[in-house]
């Protein structure tokens, strides 16, 4: 978790990086595509599981017998708030695949030499300028005195 402000900030900013380096291998030849995808998944599991080290994890807590499950109260107030994050955030995939379609076609029809390259940076932009804001939130609602 983002614990400091500039934490927060390099968070937003690694993501933006590779959703950017994400688009900019687009232009490869497939196998060597897929290559570098995976490469970059893998290398980003290895710094979050050696991040995820440093952390003290809380004991594991047994696991609910059917009684205590049948007793449990779903709140439909907070099940329709997770619903509709849900859609919410399968809305936001849907409209960026269609904006990174629609630049890219843009660029290549205007003859930009490296159309996927410019692709990269604009969406590289865009999810560091998306996903800032909620981490400085997080951060600030941590640091609050409860």
């Amino acid at each position: 978790m983002d614990s400091t402000y500039p934490r927060a900030v390099l968070a937003a900013v690694t993501e933006g990086l590779l959703s950017g380096a994400w688009v900019a291998v687009g232009e490869l030849p497939v196998r060597e595509r897929r290559l570098v995808r995976a490469g970059s998944v893998l290398s980003l599991f290895a710094v979050a599981s050696v991040s995820a080290r440093g952390e003290s994890g809380e004991p594991d807590e047994p696991e609910p017998t059917a009684e205590q499950y049948a007793a449990w109260d779903v709140d439909k107030r907070k099940l329709a708030f997770a619903a509709a994050g849900i859609a919410l955030s399968v809305g936001l995939m849907v409209g960026r695949r269609q904006l990174e379609q629609r630049w890219l076609a843009a660029l290549a029809r205007d003859g930009h030499p490296h159309p996927h390259r410019a692709l990269a940076l604009r969406i590289g932009l865009l999810t560091f300028a998306g996903t800032l804001p909620g981490r400085l939130v997080k951060v600030h609602e941590g640091r609050r005195p409860r």
